[in-house]
């Protein structure tokens, strides 16, 4: 959405906002079943790669369970000046701010009962990332009647900021937790957060037919980085 501030000013104000949404993936086995289920993991210290056994025939059942989860979401408001106005036709360049945020998270649980006993394991990972920065670009704009061409690109300079939170724990029947799961252990556990400058450069062009004054319907192609 935009709008110009006056015919003889040359200036004008613009914000955008997007969604992707949230999107999840899982996957889950178990057990009984004629086939062991077993959870692979690389041990950096030993520097190979094991299994931890979930479920095997005559000795235990469980199961094992994973779940992924992501969103992304952006926004900014923009100081628009044209620098070339000729009829319907024109270009200039903008300039304001920029926010992006992208979360992910990731977590794997096992549960494995047999003779000596049960446990429940669960590890999680959720990673947030904040990027805010000055974005500085350039658009312009073709029209022919009701229909138009925008193209507008940009790059933004800012800071990420960073944070992830890995949690995990073991619980054991008879009743004992302990802190760490599979894959989540040690000193890797906590919240650990830190800055770092960021570049997001994006490019739009759509094509657009405009339905009532003020009012445009368009279809295009975006992409951000």
């Amino acid at each position: 959405a935009g709008t110009w501030l006056g015919d003889g000013t040359g200036l004008g104000l613009d914000a955008g906002y997007f969604h992707l949404g949230r999107r999840a993936d899982g996957v889950s086995v178990h057990s009984p079943n004629p086939a062991a289920i077993t959870r692979p993991f690389y041990a950096p210290n030993l520097g190979a790669e094991f299994g931890e056994q979930v479920a095997f025939p005559g000795m235990a059942t469980g199961g094992v369970a994973a779940s992924l989860g992501r969103t992304l979401w952006g926004a900014d408001v923009n100081l628009r000046g044209a620098v070339c106005r000729t009829g319907e036709n024109q270009s200039g360049w903008f300039a304001g701010y920029r926010h992006l945020n992208l979360d992910e998270s990731l977590a794997v649980e096992a549960v494995t009962a047999g003779a000596g006993g049960s446990a429940f394991v669960r590890d999680s990972f959720i990673t947030r990332n904040r990027f805010h920065g000055g974005q500085l670009g350039w658009a312009v704009a073709r029209r022919a009647g009701r229909f138009d061409l925008d193209a507008r690109v940009s790059v933004a300079l800012g800071v990420t900021d960073q944070e992830v939170s890995i949690d995990g724990r073991r619980i054991t029947e008879p009743a004992a937790t302990t802190p760490g799961g599979l894959l989540a252990v040690g000193p890797a556990l906590g919240r650990f957060d830190r800055s770092r400058f960021a570049v997001a450069p994006e490019a739009t062009v759509n094509l657009g037919c405009e339905l009532s004054p003020g009012v445009r319907a368009f279809v295009g192609y975006n992409f951000l980085y």
